[in-house]
């Protein structure tokens, strides 16, 4: 394992350079449905608890693709050659269901979205603070009092 000098000169081995890791052709971070290379923590999401099949929208559909691959609408739309404003209205087309899986916090944030609320409104309610909420709302925490939230 190759080592990296620090500041005051001990080696530290490189996280790079473990077996198993990035550079050494395994891929440990399985492929999700509909995204490109997704996040540690969404990728932990493989347990079949963890999906839901949603029937969303297509403007529901193409946002769920632009949030897993981390881009805003700007690098959305120039992916696919239109311009924001245009991105922005297909985000927005609310025809052309189809059930899709979809992980339980990205649930949360498609119900909160449908619901038209804020995550501090969200929080509020929850009597939270709004970090907590959007850290459910992207995999960093435990989704289950959000999925309780929606569901009663």
């Amino acid at each position: 394992m190759a080592t990296a000098p620090t500041p005051l000169g001990s080696p530290v081995p490189r996280d790079s350079d473990a077996p198993g890791a990035h550079g050494s052709g395994a891929n440990p971070l399985p492929k999700l449905p509909g995204a490109g290379t997704f996040t540690r923590v969404a990728a932990l999401a493989n347990d079949p608890r963890d999906w839901r099949k949603v029937e969303l929208t297509l403007g529901e559909r193409h946002w769920i693709k632009r949030i897993r691959r981390h881009q805003d609408q700007h690098q959305a739309a120039a992916r696919l050659g239109i311009t924001r404003w245009q991105y922005q209205l297909l985000e927005r087309v609310a025809s052309h269901p189809e059930v899709v899986p979809i992980t339980n916090f990205e649930w949360c944030r498609v119900m909160r979205r449908r619901a038209g609320k804020l995550q501090r409104e969200v929080a509020e309610e929850l009597k939270v603070h709004r970090v907590w909420v959007h850290k459910m709302e992207c995999g960093l925490e435990n989704c289950d009092p959000l999925i309780w939230y929606w569901e009663q």
